[in-house]
């Protein structure tokens, strides 16, 4: 479709994964669509990540595991942008595609979900606004699900009394698991949970401070891909964050540096405060023995090459490469 025919239809296809909580995202923007006089549907798709539900992420991920399926549809005139967790995409689109928007971050953090009136539950300061590393430490043997290398990194880290076990999903059937008594505890994103329907009588949750359970560059944050020859961006930009842009960029940044993605046991979280980036890094193993934490401050006078270079002088210091060969990625 010429650029001409579609100002005159302002008319989208909006590509989507079919899992509910993507199509809750990609209903998310064509309402604001909506709201700004396009029309737009969805077009569902099921990707390789979706299908393959009996292994671990890490197993079957790695580029487009999520994504793939999306992109050819651009590719072929199927759809006109792809909707996506920023999280899902490498550091590196390939050359035909960009980002049009970045809407709005919402909670970044990480959250850990138990029954009501559970044990666990008894064990938490309810209103308390963050858990601490010393809120897991202190808690006695238990099973805690997450179907994340980071997470279960982090929790071995804070406490070894914690059993780990694998979990996969939608957040429906985790939180289903949940009410089977698979393990007393989930460990979900607070945007992915709070997007979706649950039931508040059955449920609580608790977020996780990101300073130390720091969140995997991007989370929290949906994305409009679209192919560059299109040139939708205009049409776009408006749904679009500067903070959450500039702020996730130097997330992949720092990820992509270290060579790592979603499915490794990496967290970068960026925050603007005031006129400071604030940047929160973690890298660790999947025992949680080998870990490598950063936190700092940087002006936003500095340039993003500034500050990527200071982050991995730094890291230098730390003994980075130590940690990265570990994980079986290249030294920086």
């Amino acid at each position: 479709m010429s650029e001409k025919k579609r100002e005159e239809k302002k008319s989208f296809r909006l590509a989507t994964r079919s899992s509910p909580l993507a199509k809750i995202q990609a209903e998310s923007v064509r309402k604001l669509l909506l709201e700004k006089g396009f029309h737009a549907v969805l077009k569902e798709l099921k990707t390789e990540g979706d299908r393959v539900q009996d292994k671990p992420l890490s197993e079957i991920g790695g580029k487009g595991v999520f994504i793939k399926e999306l992109e050819v549809a651009l590719l072929e005139g199927e759809a006109d942008v792809g909707i996506h967790s920023l999280k899902d995409l490498p550091c590196r689109l390939e050359d035909s595609f960009e980002l049009v928007a970045h809407l709005p971050r919402d909670f970044p953090h990480d959250v850990i979900v138990v029954k009501k009136a559970s044990r666990l539950d008894q064990l938490f300061e309810v209103g308390k606004n963050f858990l601490r590393k010393d809120d897991l430490s202190s808690l006695p043997a238990c099973d805690v699900a997450t179907g994340s290398l980071r997470r279960e990194s982090l929790l071995r880290n804070a406490n070894p009394l914690i059993t780990v076990l694998p979990i996969r999903g939608n957040i429906g059937t985790r939180l289903k698991k949940l009410d089977e008594n698979y393990a007393e505890a989930l460990i979900l994103s607070e945007a992915s949970l709070l997007r979706m329907a649950y039931d508040e009588k059955k449920i609580q949750f608790y977020r996780l401070e990101p300073s130390w359970f720091v969140p995997c560059a991007g989370q929290g944050v949906v994305v409009v891909e679209a192919l560059k020859k299109t040139k939708l961006d205009k049409f776009f930009e408006s749904l679009s964050s500067f903070e959450t842009l500039i702020t996730t960029h130097l997330e992949r940044g720092v990820l992509e540096m270290l060579g790592g993605s979603c499915l490794l046991p990496i967290g970068v979280y960026c925050r603007l405060k005031a006129k400071v980036y604030h940047l929160d890094i973690f890298i660790g193993d999947k025992t949680g023995e080998e870990i490598l934490t950063y936190e700092k401050e940087f002006s936003r006078a500095n340039s993003y090459k500034e500050i990527l270079k200071m982050v991995k002088k730094d890291l230098y210091e730390k003994d980075i490469n130590k940690v990265l060969r570990k994980l079986g990625l290249a030294e920086i």
